[in-house]
């Protein structure tokens, strides 16, 4: 898209130098409107890739950064599961220690009411 073209000159100067002059003075116009596009153009385009460079080595900075914080972070889960693991462990020994325990004084229990049963039984029917 051109940026604008130069088509008319005044009556007057035109008049002064020419119809042919006027014509190439129109064209040198034009001509120097369409070097100054292209020259701004490439420098727009310049400035443009510049910056684009900067921003994009901006944003690879901080995706590397997001990386080494997702890696602690990663680091840092495993930590923790394992330590969890432990502790589940811990408690899972601990439980089967109790049930153990619980299950051993029920055993005694039983042992001791099956052997007094009989003993009581005899007291009972002494007394009534």
């Amino acid at each position: 898209m051109p940026l604008m073209e130069y088509r008319r000159i005044p009556i007057r100067l035109r008049e002064f130098i020419g119809k042919e002059e006027s014509q190439e003075l129109v064209n040198a116009i034009n001509s120097a409107f369409a070097r100054h596009e292209r020259n701004m153009r490439v420098r727009l385009t310049d400035t443009f890739e510049r910056k684009l460079l900067r921003e994009s080595r901006l944003v690879h900075k901080e995706i590397q950064n997001l990386y080494s914080e997702l890696s602690g972070i990663r680091t840092e889960l495993r930590t923790e599961t394992t330590s969890l693991r432990l502790e589940i462990a811990a408690l899972k020994s601990e439980m089967y220690r109790l049930i153990a325990n619980q299950t051993k004084w029920i055993l005694v229990g039983l042992s001791a009411a099956v052997a007094l049963l009989p003993i009581l039984e005899r007291i009972s029917f002494r007394i009534f």
